[in-house]
């Protein structure tokens, strides 16, 4: 009976935040990412990459799916520091379910030469089950208001 418990514990935690993940980020309010969505055609004012992959079916019976963004370093020596650079990720599943969430780029020191080196990044990696996906991806500049987005629609299988 004592070893039943811990797993019990762990099931109850694991539904409460699969229920929660369902939730509307409130973030995305404050922005027109809806406006964003029917912009397909439009050019990035930031310049970055976009990578989906899948890491394969985990014992979960899983799917891991990965989400990467890089943003260029010449881009963020350029800045003014004012305001940070955000990342927001919008899952929806087949089922119309959707899925949201969004990172914020720590200031970075735009007067130090070695910025424009370097490439900053998002990652998200998370659980899914195998299907068709909506992503709907953007970057967002604070400081100077520009946007980049990109729509994708994504089979994650093992």
């Amino acid at each position: 009976m004592r070893s039943s418990l811990p797993t019990l514990a762990l099931l109850v935690v694991l539904c409460a935040g699969s229920s929660l993940a369902q939730r509307s980020d409130p973030f995305f309010a404050q922005l027109p990412f809806a406006q964003w969505t029917s912009e397909t055609t439009r050019q990035p004012e930031i310049p970055w990459k976009l990578r989906l992959a899948s890491a394969g079916l985990t014992a979960y019976q899983r799917v891991l799916a990965l989400i990467h963004i890089d943003i260029d370093g010449h881009y963020l020596a350029q800045r003014r520091g004012e305001g940070n650079v955000f990342a927001l990720v919008q899952i929806t599943d087949s089922d119309g379910r959707v899925y949201q969430d969004h990172s914020e780029l720590p200031r970075i020191d735009n007067t130090n030469k070695a910025v424009r080196e370097l490439e900053a990044f998002f990652d998200w990696r998370m659980f899914v089950l195998p299907g068709h996906y909506s992503v709907d991806v953007a970057i967002f500049d604070k400081a100077t208001g520009k946007h980049a987005f990109a729509l994708d629609l994504w089979l994650w299988n093992h």
